[in-house]
């Protein structure tokens, strides 16, 4: 088990995106829509998205949120400094087999360093599919804790499905979606991590603009250990150690 990591500036809401194809009223710009249920769809099983981000900025985490691909799809991540097509001055190149599972719908590439780049290229393959959608792209950079988040965390299913019990007794379903919220604390946080990554998380996202979790970056089933939501409440920092400060989590997913 890996220590979990935090990434919250999407640097994907202020660049440039196009996609090699979009269905009819379903265009890659909604891709940095907050809801992830309004979605980008390609036209076919094989599509290629590019994003230029205005300068070389670090990147070593990019991620699809709602992402339809499965078990047998493949994304493959390249950046350059000189090519928006990025097919030459290629200065990161990794492809991430496997790893989505729709029934959670993240599609995460962990690159193994950060690289400053300009433009980026993801190219999607989803053999059989007659189509690739996603509902939110992250591309950015992540931190991870020095030291993880303590025991007594918590993981839960929010089901907004409706009960209503009839005059004679009976149990009637009015049947909504589901989505999880992640409820952790790290409690060992060093003065570098609390006056760095932490204040500038509240301060820049708070509980307003999105933060993707990923609880442990070596898992083999990111999607289960991950979370892309809102942050429920800013809440504050503690002392509790002499030179360690505390800062409680509550994430619930959007959808």
């Amino acid at each position: 088990m890996a220590n979990a990591c935090m990434a919250f500036r999407n640097l994907a809401d202020g660049a440039f995106l196009r996609a090699s194809s979009a269905a009819p009223f379903l265009p890659v710009q909604l891709l940095t829509d907050r809801h992830v249920g309004r979605k980008w769809r390609s036209t076919g099983n094989a599509a290629a998205l590019f994003i230029d981000l205005g300068e070389a900025t670090a990147v070593d985490t990019v991620a699809l949120i709602g992402c339809s691909m499965d078990a047998t799809g493949s994304m493959r991540v390249r950046a350059s400094n000189s090519n928006s097509e990025v097919t030459s001055g290629v200065v990161v190149d990794e492809t991430f087999d496997g790893l989505c599972d729709p029934e959670y719908g993240y599609q995460l590439g962990l690159l193994g360093d950060a690289t400053a780049a300009r433009y980026w290229r993801i190219d999607l393959d989803q053999p059989g599919a007659d189509y690739i959608e996603a509902g939110r792209l992250y591309i950015g950079d992540r931190y991870q804790f020095g030291i993880n988040f303590q025991y007594g965390w918590e993981i839960r299913w929010i089901d907004r499905s409706r009960k209503t019990k009839s005059r004679g007794g009976q149990t009637f379903i009015d049947r909504d979606n589901q989505h999880r919220m992640f409820n952790l604390g790290f409690g060992f946080l060093r003065p570098d991590e609390r006056y760095g990554f932490v204040e500038e998380l509240d301060r820049i996202n708070g509980a307003h603009e999105d933060v993707l979790f990923i609880g442990d970056p070596a898992a083999d089933h990111l999607g289960k250990v991950s979370v892309w939501g809102l942050i429920e409440e800013v809440s504050p920092v503690s002392q509790p150690f002499f030179r360690h400060f505390a800062k409680p989590y509550t994430i619930e997913e959007r959808l």
